[in-house]
């Protein structure tokens, strides 16, 4: 920027908010044993329940997703010893199956996982279809709430806005997600025929920009 410009920095604000259009559910499956080949095979006999459980609620099995795969060794460590011992190996298998909101096919699906599956932890959460126009549109709101408030603070001081010598904005990844922290184990789930009941709230999200004009008069 030249010197002796004069200038002015506003923040603006934009927000957006959405009811969500997607429902998903997040598992962790994982399996211990001794030996890697059998815990290897212990993971993928529980996703495989998961798998049928999918199935019998009239869903794709393709639907379900991995979004990650590991198998880590497992030690602990003893401090009088000075020594790690070999717990044998954590196999764990992580992923995710998401569908428009549809209250009796997630009911449905829900109530399959609990008769099916024994061993998986999951979360449920509601997002949306189209995040990069939600977005677009949280960024446009933001330079335009800029704008305004410049304009309201040039014409109190009697000065002009000139023209735009800079916008700033830090385009990092915005989730537009509603999360559940559940946790929940099937196996531990009281009752076969209970069914949460979510009717999830907007989804809103914030994020600001800065602009600065030059001024004139």
């Amino acid at each position: 920027m030249k010197k002796g410009i004069r200038n002015i920095v506003v923040k603006g604000t934009g927000t957006v908010s959405k009811a969500p259009d997607i429902f998903g559910i997040s598992f962790d499956v994982k399996a211990h044993e001794m030996s890697y080949v059998e815990s290897l095979k212990k993971l993928n006999r529980r996703v495989e329940d998961l798998r049928k459980a999918v199935e019998a609620a009239g869903i794709e099995r393709s639907t379900l997703k991995t979004t990650s795969f590991k198998i880590n060794s497992d030690y602990t460590y003893k401090k009088k010893l000075d020594e790690r011992k070999f717990n044998g190996y954590i196999a764990s298998h992580r992923l995710k199956i998401e569908f428009p909101v549809d209250k009796e096919k997630s009911n449905r699906l829900l109530g399959e996982i609990v008769d099916k599956v024994r061993s998986a932890n999951f979360n449920i959460y509601f997002t949306v279809s189209n995040p990069e126009e939600l977005k677009d549109e949280m960024v446009r709101e933001a330079v335009i709430n800029a704008t305004r408030k410049a304009e309201i603070m040039t014409e109190a001081a009697s000065v002009k806005l000139g023209k735009i010598l800079s916008i700033n904005y830090t385009w990092g990844e915005v989730h537009f997600r509603r999360e559940f922290e559940a946790n929940l184990l099937c196996a531990a789930m009281p009752e076969e025929d209970a069914r949460p009941d979510f009717e999830p709230e907007d989804i809103e999200k914030t994020d600001d920009v800065e602009v600065v004009w030059e001024l004139v008069g």
